[in-house]
Protein backbone atom coordinates (compact mmCIF):
# COMPACT_ATOMS: atom_id res chain seq x y z
CA UNK A 1 0.00 0.00 0.00
CA UNK A 2 2.83 2.09 1.38
CA UNK A 3 4.75 1.85 -2.41
CA UNK A 4 1.06 2.74 -4.40
CA UNK A 5 0.94 6.00 -2.25
CA UNK A 6 4.06 6.62 -3.01
CA UNK A 7 3.83 5.84 -6.78
CA UNK A 8 0.87 8.38 -6.53
CA UNK A 9 2.78 10.87 -4.99
CA UNK A 10 5.31 11.17 -7.14
CA UNK A 11 2.77 11.06 -10.23
CA UNK A 12 0.65 14.28 -9.43
CA UNK A 13 4.56 15.48 -8.85
CA UNK A 14 5.34 15.26 -12.40
CA UNK A 15 1.95 16.17 -13.57
CA UNK A 16 2.89 19.58 -11.31
CA UNK A 17 5.82 19.55 -13.17
CA UNK A 18 4.77 19.08 -16.54
CA UNK A 19 2.15 21.79 -15.50
CA UNK A 20 4.34 24.16 -15.02
CA UNK A 21 6.61 23.20 -17.94
CA UNK A 22 3.82 23.49 -20.63
CA UNK A 23 2.53 27.16 -18.99
CA UNK A 24 6.21 28.02 -19.14
CA UNK A 25 6.25 27.14 -22.85
CA UNK A 26 3.09 29.02 -24.08
CA UNK A 27 4.79 32.36 -23.21
CA UNK A 28 7.38 31.78 -25.50
CA UNK A 29 8.44 33.75 -28.35
CA UNK A 30 8.31 33.19 -31.82
CA UNK A 31 11.44 31.97 -32.17
CA UNK A 32 11.09 28.78 -29.85
CA UNK A 33 8.26 27.81 -31.75
CA UNK A 34 10.24 27.31 -35.17
CA UNK A 35 13.01 25.58 -33.78
CA UNK A 36 12.27 22.19 -35.00
CA UNK A 37 11.16 21.11 -31.75
CA UNK A 38 7.65 20.68 -30.07
CA UNK A 39 5.06 23.34 -30.56
CA UNK A 40 5.07 25.35 -27.61
CA UNK A 41 0.74 25.96 -28.47
CA UNK A 42 -1.95 24.12 -27.45
CA UNK A 43 -1.21 21.37 -30.57
CA UNK A 44 -4.26 19.21 -32.28
CA UNK A 45 -6.06 20.22 -29.34
CA UNK A 46 -9.11 22.50 -29.21
CA UNK A 47 -8.95 25.50 -26.47
CA UNK A 48 -11.78 23.24 -24.69
CA UNK A 49 -9.48 20.09 -24.65
CA UNK A 50 -6.79 22.13 -23.27
CA UNK A 51 -8.44 24.13 -20.56
CA UNK A 52 -9.97 20.41 -19.10
CA UNK A 53 -8.30 20.38 -16.06
CA UNK A 54 -6.84 16.59 -15.45
CA UNK A 55 -7.78 15.56 -11.66
CA UNK A 56 -5.45 15.65 -9.05
CA UNK A 57 -6.09 11.72 -8.41
CA UNK A 58 -5.52 11.08 -11.31
CA UNK A 59 -3.19 8.29 -12.74
CA UNK A 60 -1.92 7.68 -16.12
CA UNK A 61 -2.82 4.17 -17.43
CA UNK A 62 0.04 1.61 -17.54
CA UNK A 63 0.12 0.40 -20.76
CA UNK A 64 3.15 0.07 -23.52
CA UNK A 65 3.44 3.07 -25.20
CA UNK A 66 2.69 3.82 -29.38
CA UNK A 67 5.47 4.34 -31.67
CA UNK A 68 3.42 3.87 -35.10
CA UNK A 69 5.25 0.04 -35.72
CA UNK A 70 2.44 -1.58 -33.42
CA UNK A 71 -1.03 -2.41 -34.83
CA UNK A 72 -3.05 0.93 -34.29
CA UNK A 73 -6.50 -0.25 -33.42
CA UNK A 74 -4.92 -2.74 -30.91
CA UNK A 75 -3.38 0.14 -29.09
CA UNK A 76 -6.30 2.07 -29.10
CA UNK A 77 -8.80 -0.88 -27.87
CA UNK A 78 -6.15 -1.69 -25.09
CA UNK A 79 -6.16 2.09 -24.31
CA UNK A 80 -9.86 2.45 -24.54
CA UNK A 81 -10.41 -0.76 -21.53
CA UNK A 82 -7.76 1.33 -19.50
CA UNK A 83 -9.51 4.33 -19.86
CA UNK A 84 -12.79 2.72 -18.50
CA UNK A 85 -11.15 1.31 -15.51
CA UNK A 86 -9.37 4.77 -14.89
CA UNK A 87 -12.51 7.17 -15.79
CA UNK A 88 -11.87 10.94 -16.25
CA UNK A 89 -13.52 13.10 -19.21
CA UNK A 90 -13.02 12.43 -22.89
CA UNK A 91 -11.37 15.63 -22.63
CA UNK A 92 -8.87 13.76 -20.43
CA UNK A 93 -9.02 10.74 -22.59
CA UNK A 94 -7.59 12.61 -25.37
CA UNK A 95 -4.52 14.12 -23.53
CA UNK A 96 -3.86 10.93 -21.98
CA UNK A 97 -3.77 9.03 -25.45
CA UNK A 98 -1.27 11.89 -26.72
CA UNK A 99 1.12 10.44 -23.50
CA UNK A 100 1.29 7.22 -25.13
CA UNK A 101 2.79 8.04 -27.96
CA UNK A 102 6.84 7.64 -29.41
CA UNK A 103 8.42 8.22 -32.31
CA UNK A 104 7.36 9.34 -35.36
CA UNK A 105 3.55 9.07 -33.71
CA UNK A 106 4.59 11.89 -31.41
CA UNK A 107 6.11 13.67 -34.11
CA UNK A 108 3.31 13.11 -36.81
CA UNK A 109 0.28 13.80 -33.85
CA UNK A 110 2.69 17.59 -32.74
CA UNK A 111 2.51 18.46 -36.10
CA UNK A 112 -1.00 18.46 -36.94
CA UNK A 113 -3.15 22.00 -37.44
CA UNK A 114 -4.15 23.74 -34.10
CA UNK A 115 -7.18 23.53 -32.84
CA UNK A 116 -8.28 20.14 -35.13
CA UNK A 117 -9.26 17.79 -32.35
Amino acid sequence: MEDALRAHEKLQRANEDLRRTFHGRTNAGPADRTQGRWRTDPRPFSQAIMEEPIPPHYMMPKMPSFSGLEDPETHLKAFQAQMLISGGSNAVRCKMLQGTFTGTTIKWFSGLPNGTI
